[in-house]
């Protein structure tokens, strides 16, 4: 596991509590940091190459860029699947499209038992807050970590109308989250959130978003992808909990099949 990782290497338990462990636990969405090593170091990688950035319009930004690379005809939506296999998908309206292979990345809740088997997700919370005085606030476009020896009642939290004015423009907005169970009421988040601001912000929720299936919750060492009666199935589970892992899935279940079938 990473936390294993970072005992090996050096770190003290001191270093991991206040640091490691709420660093990550916003990318992991697990405080325990039980995710494989290697997800670890290639995270490191592109911090050390990169900058940590949000999409300026949101991560919905990602998808729909993917589409626009697709022929428009070659995306169908809100259309209900009754069955599929290797060569076909049939839809609940009684409509067949056939096809070389069958290639599924899917919420697994919609797929047979054997599928479901050991899967189990980490869960979070964002509340959206505003207020004239965040503009008083010397936090930048900073994400705040809140140790858990804190004992307060959220994970981390950052001013995302700083990091991209396209979050909000008309007035500053505040991005609180809490992984997994909650720790407090939403009164004690916001005096949470005044005690480390040193002063009453007068905070206005405005949105909150709970998400019981953010992250699935996968071990190390995975294959990337998954072949079940001819049919290949792909997501984060099979390679790591991220959306980097569910597109590095999606890549080496289209190579898969680009290999075995002669392209």
């Amino acid at each position: 596991s990473t936390k294993d990782f970072l005992v090996k290497f050096g770190f003290s338990q001191k270093m991991i509590n206040m640091f490691w462990s709420p660093f990550l636990t916003g990318i992991f969405l697990d405080y325990n940091l039980k995710v494989g090593k290697d997800y670890f170091l290639f995270l490191m990688k592109c911090f050390v190459t990169g900058r940590a950035t949000l999409p300026a319009l949101g991560m919905a930004e990602l998808p729909s860029h993917m589409a626009q690379q697709l022929p428009r005809q070659s995306i169908y939506l809100n259309e209900m699947v009754e069955t599929w296999k290797d060569n076909q998908v049939i839809l609940s309206n009684g409509e067949i499209y056939k096809s070389k292979a069958v290639i599924c990345a899917f919420d697994l809740a919609n797929s047979s038992d054997d599928l479901m088997e050991k899967v189990s997700y980490a869960s979070v919370t964002t509340f959206y807050f505003t207020s004239r005085l965040l503009n008083k606030v010397k936090w930048d476009k900073w994400l705040i970590l809140i140790p858990r020896e804190f004992n307060l009642s959220f994970d981390n939290m950052c001013i995302i109308s700083h990091v991209s004015a396209d979050y909000s423009r008309s007035h500053p907005l505040l991005s609180v989250s809490v992984v997994g169970d909650a720790r407090g009421s939403l009164s004690q988040i916001i005096n949470d959130i005044n005690q480390v601001a040193g002063f009453n912000l007068c905070l206005k929720l405005i949105s909150s978003f709970t998400i019981s299936k953010a992250l699935p919750r996968a071990p190390d060492h995975l294959q990337g992808f998954e072949i079940r009666e001819s049919v290949i199935y792909c997501g984060d589970r099979w390679t790591s909990p991220s959306i980097n892992g569910a597109l590095k899935s999606g890549r080496l279940a289209a190579e898969y099949f680009i290999k075995n079938n002669g392209f």
